[in-house]
């Protein structure tokens, strides 16, 4: 993933963090976590339809002609991991450091833990009287209302541009991150697009839960091309379900995905089947991506 983690001691923890992609980071948790999730997340779900309008234009009314909240910004934490110390490191520590050699050192028996900056900086925290212990993993879901109820009640008359900056679009690592890395640093700023989104015209909320990513992630390297390759499979092994104005997702069943792989082999040949579905789908990523169209290499199947 382009960091690099060499442990130099074991007593007291020393680890040294070498980045050598675009950017990186570096979570340090010494003494662990403790996990929390919600038993049932399914069961607040109507609360969640019942509310979710309420609390959109709560989150907006204070801020006349500006949109603060976009529709589906919301995020319903169910879960969490908590650690009563922990160490963490990013960088670049400058947008000009960006592409360039990156490095730090995580030493327990100094204050502060964080040592030898290279183009990155570093945090920390330990347990206080007043803080015992901090949330460094959530789950949850995220929640949209319909597009018909967004426009009706929230925006009401003008849709407002929202900025959005294309840094999922470049890998961390390889020749186009490097190609990315010369024109920023040439042009001094990413490219800017609008944002938009799109819901099934039935459901009144969309609900998304973590583990719906989780099911899919690889461990890549979130770049646009990345997450358009989860987007494809959560499409492809998932079908969207409707049921008292609630929309979310459902793996398709074993029965299902073999039934479906069958229908496509008699219809047509395996390869062109393949076009179809994938291009439906692309129909799909381009309502959601902001933006222009996701480009169709994006889909070509990767090592």
């Amino acid at each position: 993933m382009g960091i690099e983690a060499t442990q130099i001691s074991a007593s007291p923890l020393q680890i040294k963090f070498v980045v050598k992609g675009r950017e990186g980071a570096a979570l340090v948790l010494p003494n662990g976590t403790s996990r929390e999730d919600l038993a049932d997340p399914s069961r607040i779900r109507a609360y969640v339809r019942m509310h979710l309008l309420k609390w959109y234009r709560f989150m907006n009314r204070s801020r006349i002609g500006r949109i603060s909240v976009p529709n589906g910004s919301l995020y319903l934490v169910t879960g969490y991991d908590k650690a009563d110390a922990w160490a963490i490191a990013c960088g670049p520590l400058s947008y000009s450091r960006t592409g360039t050699d990156m490095s730090i050192r995580y030493q327990a028996d100094k204050t502060p833990v964080w040592q030898d900056f290279r183009g990155m900086t570093g945090n920390s925290n330990t347990p206080s009287d007043t803080v015992q212990s901090w949330a460094v993993f959530l789950r949850g879901m995220k929640l949209a209302v319909s597009n018909s109820d967004w426009v009706r009640y929230i925006l009401h008359e003008d849709i407002p541009e929202l900025p959005f900056y294309n840094v999922m679009k470049t890998p961390v690592l390889g020749r186009r991150a490097r190609l990315q890395t010369y024109i920023e640093h040439r042009y001094n700023f990413p490219a800017k697009y609008l944002s938009e989104s799109t819901h099934s015209p039935n459901a009144d909320v969309a609900i998304v839960d973590d583990w719906v990513w989780c099911a899919v992630a690889d461990r890549s390297d979130g770049s646009l091309s990345r997450v358009a390759h989860l987007l494809l499979r959560i499409l492809e092994t998932h079908e969207i379900v409707i049921q008292d104005g609630l929309a979310t997702l459902k793996p398709f069943s074993p029965t299902q995905s073999k039934e479906l792989s069958v229908q496509s082999f008699r219809q047509i040949t395996v390869g062109l089947s393949r076009f179809r579905r994938r291009s439906n789908i692309k129909r799909k990523l381009d309502k959601i991506f902001p933006g222009p169209p996701v480009p169709q290499e994006q889909f070509e199947d990767s090592d």
